[in-house]
């Protein structure tokens, strides 16, 4: 047993540095949290109604920033994305064509009645790029002109009389429209049936490529350099009237 000497002076208290530890503790917090969410995980909230059934409007989900280092964005993917003009806003879309990927809808359309058909990107200060060179072919260049230049909707009985769908019918008969189609379908030759679609386009895939080739051109070297185009889509994401200024 140790006995103090009383000849020697006390040694100050040193109270724990607590302060110190706490700090320290959420400076590491703090590090880790945003190496998580620079490089691995990050938390985001959806914005409207764009995703559903998949997704609900203001649901937050995680991103996996990492995976893709490992491996390549597929089809089906969940994806977010700066957009070009404003890093600080986001889309959350579902990838549905990969790079090289070329879509087209074609073969036989059936809509309910009241189904509302357009193309509203002149809205925003753009236009669809595959809607004007495919559009004039199946409804006539004037038609088409209408649709793309004023971004007017139009009911699905409308899209019928125009030449844009096949039939029309209310929601609840559609199935029964599809599955009489399919009947008559199936009693055909899977093989012919594929050659003469192929020979129903040939002609009208000539012109397309080229036709697509230089609507892109058009769109992503001179429309999307200009301030209304960038004025349009940033009033759309900020749900408020866009101000164009003709250039």
């Amino acid at each position: 047993m140790t006995i103090p000497n009383p000849e020697q002076p006390l040694q100050p208290y040193r109270r724990p540095r607590v302060l110190w530890s706490w700090s320290r503790d959420l400076l590491l917090a703090l590090g880790l949290s945003a190496f998580f969410i620079i490089f691995l995980y990050q938390p985001v909230r959806v914005e409207g109604t764009s995703m559903l059934p998949g997704l609900q409007d203001q649901e937050r989900i995680f991103i996996n920033k990492f995976v893709y280092k490992l491996e390549p964005i597929e089809r089906g993917d969940i994806v977010v994305f700066h957009y070009p003009f404003d890093p600080s806003k986001s889309y959350i879309k579902r990838v549905i064509g990969l790079s090289g990927d070329r879509v087209r809808i074609t073969g036989v359309l059936y809509t309910a009645r009241d189904a509302a058909w357009g193309f509203p990107e002149i809205k925003l200060g753009c236009y669809p790029p595959v809607a004007a060179v495919a559009l004039p072919a199946v409804v006539g260049q004037k038609r088409a002109e209408e649709l793309i230049l004023t971004g007017r909707q139009i009911t699905g009985d409308e899209a019928v009389a125009i030449g844009l769908a096949n039939k029309s019918a209310v929601a609840e008969e559609l199935n029964l429209l599809v599955d009489d189609t399919l009947r008559e379908l199936r009693n055909l030759s899977p093989a012919a049936l594929a050659l003469a679609k192929k020979a129903v386009y040939a002609w009208d895939a000539i012109h397309f490529d080229k036709g697509l080739a230089r609507a892109e051109k058009i769109y992503l070297e001179d429309l999307m350099r200009t301030p209304d185009a960038q004025e349009g889509i940033s009033a759309f994401i900020e749900k408020r009237r866009p101000t164009y200024h003709g250039r």
